[in-house]
């Protein structure tokens, strides 16, 4: 569980997104956002907290899926998150084409990492 959070951390350290946020963050405190708008530390540890917890949940799912097909509750289950958070984070996931529906079995879907066509083609 800890080498999965570590590489989840990582993989989001490595993204545009996070360095951009923390890039921004004397501007937004002393200078302000487009809006002129200054944002206290508090603020912005909340803002960055609750990203950067959604980004590594959001990875995570993805790790899981690199080895097989899980439910929303499975998923849930692993991860220690609620079902509800779990199919909001898969959502976003389709959105992004990033996971596919795989099949539903007993009337549960399961998903896995999203397959490029000459991967689905050449049975990759």
């Amino acid at each position: 569980m800890l080498s999965r959070k570590l590489k989840a951390a990582k993989t989001l350290s490595q993204q545009e997104k996070f360095r951009w946020i923390l890039g921004k963050w004397t501007e937004f405190a002393k200078e302000g956002n487009a809006y002129g708008e200054i944002f206290t530390n508090h603020e912005l540890n909340r803002l960055s907290h609750g990203l950067m917890t959604e980004d590594l949940q959001a990875h995570e799912i993805l790790q899981l899926l690199e080895n097989e097909s899980l439910s929303a509750k499975e998923i849930a289950q692993r991860l220690e998150l609620s079902p509800a958070q779990v199919l909001n984070h898969i959502a976003a996931l389709r959105r992004r084409i990033l996971v596919d529906l795989k099949e539903v079995k007993q009337g549960s879907p399961h998903y896995m990492l999203h397959q490029k066509e000459e991967e689905k083609h050449n049975g990759c």
